[in-house]
């Protein structure tokens, strides 16, 4: 019976054929698997950076001329606004008049000197050493706010109120 040798090969050719496309199915499955679990998993980073941003944008810094001090009274005021419920530290202030980049046009407060900045605003005075800021005008005055978060994280605030996460090297 010619036949029965002819159905025996075509069921092997067809039991090969199924269990080929099952491996192939699997394999298929398992690389779609393997790319969902990788945009999950970028997407949940990216999810963590946007709050991480959002929680750090409420953190800020501007100067304050003081109008007629008393004598002896710092003419200007710096102002730091920490709205997290986090302490920030290892934070610098560089005041500087507007289009000045040059060191003896700028003045720095820091943690150094003034320790950490808990939630809330908190102000300091300050006479501004080598730097002619009497003469200043409000609206020349910029401020550079760089800080660490709780995490550890550096943060720079720009001068034109841009902030945006270091990379630390």
């Amino acid at each position: 019976m010619p036949l029965d040798g002819f159905m025996h090969r075509a069921a092997d050719w067809v039991s090969t054929y199924y269990s080929a496309l099952s491996v192939l199915a699997a394999f298929a499955a398992v690389i779609v698997a393997l790319i969902a679990a990788i945009i999950s998993l970028l997407s949940a980073h990216q999810t963590r950076e946007d709050l991480q941003y959002a929680r750090y944008r409420a953190v800020y810094a501007w100067t304050q001329h003081v109008k007629n001090p008393d004598p002896g009274e710092a003419p200007w005021k710096l102002i730091v606004r920490n709205d997290t419920r986090h302490p920030i530290s290892d934070w610098t202030c560089v005041v500087r008049r507007a289009n000045a980049s040059d060191a003896d046009r700028q003045h720095t407060v820091s943690s150094t000197s003034e320790g950490l900045a808990l939630p809330g605003d908190f102000q300091y005075t300050f006479v501004a050493d080598n730097v002619d800021m009497l003469s200043w005008k409000e609206t020349e005055v910029r401020t550079e706010l760089t800080f660490r978060d709780a995490r550890g994280q550096k943060w720079r605030r720009s001068t034109d109120g841009e902030l945006k996460r270091l990379q630390e090297m």
